[in-house]
């Protein structure tokens, strides 16, 4: 799986939407894996792993929450930097 193709879209949506964290992440989150043909569950658990460093936690959509927009953005962003080859 291509993973830069598929956390992008999801973590723009998240950056600018209005709608509260917890409902547009999972409605956006499976809509992305609906849409690259992958399970949500997982998407879920890249997520989870980028989100919270481990393979357990609460739920991602809680964590998402708490954590909030701007956090959330920045955890996402930096593990698409880790798991994207850089062409130097």
């Amino acid at each position: 799986m291509e993973w830069r193709s598929t956390f992008e879209p999801w973590t723009m949506r998240l950056r600018s939407s209005q709608i509260s964290m917890r409902r547009l992440s999972k409605r956006r989150l499976r809509s992305v894996a609906d849409a690259r043909g992958v399970k949500a569950a997982t998407l879920i658990h890249a997520v989870r792993v980028a989100m919270t460093g481990t393979t357990v936690s609460p739920g991602l959509f809680d964590v998402v929450a708490l954590i909030g927009r701007a956090r959330t953005h920045v955890r996402l962003r930096s593990a698409l930097r880790l798991i994207t080859p850089s062409h130097a």
